[in-house]
């Protein structure tokens, strides 16, 4: 299993997080996580890809994925 990025941002700061939708009620959750890079010319980082860490089970439908940014704490 994979998750394709079509577009991979930039600017991040932080790792954005990573939601994919619930399995039905007798499946696990799938999870993933987001690895990132550094481009040339640009400011702050991008997804290079999408790594999954659990493919889950007893999906029925294609799950829907999301990525968030994650805020930096304030001191």
């Amino acid at each position: 299993a994979f998750i394709d990025l079509i577009n991979d941002g930039t600017g991040y700061t932080l790792p954005p997080l990573v939601g994919i939708s619930s399995a039905p009620s007798q499946g696990i959750n799938a999870t993933a996580v987001a690895i990132m890079t550094s481009r040339s010319g640009q400011t702050g980082q991008s997804v290079d890809r999408i790594e999954i860490t659990n493919p889950g089970f007893a999906y029925t439908v294609t799950p829907t994925v999301t990525i968030r940014s994650q805020k930096q704490k304030e001191l």
